[in-house]
């Protein structure tokens, strides 16, 4: 009985499923399987971590510790003071709000007319920018 409970189970999920969750995936863009780097980003340093072990298994890529990984951009950079006065500016004069006055120019199609989507965004960096000063603090992964 329970037997039989279970492939009734088994069968009306994979009837009510839709057809798209069968669909093959389409194949990635030429210029992405071209990429020879690639730039982890996270706030858990675990999913970092995981992440860049599977990749370096992989072998295909190489993991870069900034998004500017030629060291020429940083090469000027001594202190916290080099990222002054717009740091400090970030921090105090830019808040959520005014991230919306900015986001207002962002066409509908950029978000594909989710307002849900640009919201989410939009809090995402919110919270990012109060922790650009920690965030430049923090050693390589």
């Amino acid at each position: 009985m329970r037997r039989a409970l279970s492939i009734l189970l088994l069968l009306f999920v994979a009837v009510s499923m839709p057809t798209s969750a069968f669909a093959r995936k389409a194949p990635l863009a030429a210029k992405l399987m071209q990429a020879k780097t690639v730039y982890i980003q996270s706030d858990s340093k675990s999913d970092v971590r995981e992440c860049s072990e599977e990749l370096t298994k992989w072998g295909r890529l190489k993991i870069v510790s900034g998004i500017y990984d030629r060291t020429i951009v940083y090469s000027r950079v001594t202190s916290m003071d080099d990222f002054e006065p717009w740091l400090s500016r970030l921090e105090s004069k830019i808040d959520i709000d005014a991230i919306w006055r900015m986001a207002q120019g962002i066409p509908s199609a950029w978000y594909w007319s989710q307002p849900t989507s640009l919201a989410r965004l939009i809090e995402r960096l919110d919270r990012r920018r109060s922790r650009v000063r920690e965030l430049l603090l923090q050693p390589e992964v």
